[in-house]
């Protein structure tokens, strides 16, 4: 991997490496251009992430699970320092791999933003900008994209040398929903400094809102339980019968037995993340609902045929 800058005046240019189980590759470079009280910088970062290890198995598990982790990161910045303000406009890209055994998981996100920062008095900043943010996720299980386009206005006035007010405006653009505002306040005062130490004061007060994560859209319409399961003692038996297959747990004993899961009092129990996949049925078990992280994720899937009178479709 290589990477070629051109500099105009001052230049900084950097490889690092780290081994030993994990391999990560960073590269670095910078240049400026500088004239008078107005400079322009100039910045290039990759990054480059992989993992590849085999997991412990739990107690009286014969399991060999692998799990392999993959990331690049790459970023362009551009400064232009001026007399009393900084433009900074930044692009790039984030991509992950995850393997689990057999499971594959993706993502990438692509962003674009713009910041200008400015020096309006001796007692008054102002910091306001724009981000563009797509989001593709390509999981085992679903596939979904989140588009976003999000801009703020930030207010800031020094009454006295020790005492800081904010106001903060953020419109937040995703899918057909827009948030025209969402404001917040704050105050901060540093009430007692010496050379080394110093207590403050912050407070503030703000609105918040909930985007849906790529999970929440990845199924469409949400179901409760009484609208999707019309036999849950059923489904449970069939349920837990794959799940032992799933396991490889000899049928001569009890879930509870074998001491490889998280089970409750009441015993197994029905995940929850159920749901439609084209024309199966999907129960999905999570890290750590039902057992450790090294076990990862069960799957255990179903034809419609198999569910009948089970499970409303």
């Amino acid at each position: 991997m290589g990477v070629a800058l051109l500099m105009l005046a001052g230049s900084a240019f950097g490889i690092a490496a780290l081994s030993g189980g994990l391999s990560a590759w960073a590269i670095v470079g910078a240049g400026t251009l500088g004239a008078g009280l107005v400079m322009v910088l100039v910045s290039l970062v990759a990054w480059y992430n992989q993992a590849d290890r085999e997991i412990q198995p739990v107690m009286g598990s014969n399991t060999n699970d692998t799990q392999k982790d993959e990331s690049i990161r790459l970023a362009v910045d551009y400064f232009h320092f001026g007399k009393k303000s900084i433009l900074n406009l930044k692009t790039g890209l984030i991509r992950d791999n995850q393997v689990f055994n057999q499971s594959i998981n993706s993502s990438s996100q692509y962003f674009l933003s713009g910041d200008w920062d400015a020096a309006l008095s001796s007692k008054w900043n102002l910091k306001t900008g724009i981000r563009l943010n797509f989001i593709q996720g390509d999981l085992s299980t679903y596939q979904a994209t989140d588009q976003r386009i999000e801009t703020y206005q930030s207010l800031r006035f020094e009454p006295v040398e020790k005492v800081r007010l904010s106001l903060n405006l953020r419109q937040l653009a995703y899918l057909d929903q827009f948030e025209p505002f969402i404001p917040s306040l704050g105050v901060d005062w540093d009430f007692w400094k010496n050379t080394s130490n110093q207590l403050s004061l912050k407070a503030s007060l703000a609105k918040g809102i909930k985007v849906p994560t790529l999970n929440d859209r990845s199924t469409g319409e949400f179901l409760s339980i009484d609208r999707l399961i019309l036999d849950q003692p059923k489904l449970l038996s069939l349920a837990e019968k794959a799940f032992r297959e799933f396991h490889e747990v000899d049928e001569n004993i009890t879930l509870e037995e074998s001491g490889l899961f998280f089970l409750p009092e009441t015993g197994f129990f029905l995940p929850n993340a159920m749901g439609f996949s084209g024309d199966k049925f999907q129960l999905i078990y999570i890290p750590y609902e039902i057992g450790p992280y090294a076990m990862g994720f069960t799957e255990l899937v179903f034809s419609l045929d198999e569910l009948k009178g089970i499970v409303r479709f």
